[in-house]
């Protein structure tokens, strides 16, 4: 069969924002350059001392100050934006929390949100 699929950063519809998350990353946006250069330039460095997004979680399990600021500057987008929720997955945290849907990821948490007449839904394999 042939499937109607296209490919896009992010986009809108119906008042659901659907993103990677990135943009909500102050670091992310301010330090990008820096970012890339050390990756490409140092990758030794970067793997001991930095690290990966699914590891944003703290030994109890309690959110990364990291996560709490994007997930805070996604909610106030939301707000700002008139949007019922903003979909990303950015930090690998899958929450489901006021305007936010943070689907996780399907490598480490197997996780994935289903919306369902506009009603989110965290679900797990």
């Amino acid at each position: 069969g042939e499937y109607n699929v296209s490919i896009a950063d992010s986009f809108k519809k119906k008042g659901i924002y659907f993103c990677h998350g990135w943009k909500f990353d102050i670091m992310q946006r301010f330090l990008s350059f820096a970012y890339r250069w050390l990756v490409y330039k140092f990758p030794s460095i970067y793997q001991r001392f930095f690290k990966k997004p699914s590891q944003l979680l703290s030994l109890h399990d309690e959110p990364n100050p990291l996560c709490i600021a994007i997930h805070n500057e996604a909610e106030q987008y939301a707000l700002n934006h008139n949007l019922n929720h903003v979909v990303m997955g950015h930090t690998h945290n899958p929450v489901i929390q006021d305007h936010i849907i943070d689907c996780g990821d399907f490598v480490h948490n197997t996780s994935y949100v289903i919306l369902d007449n506009g009603v989110p839904e965290l679900k797990y394999i």
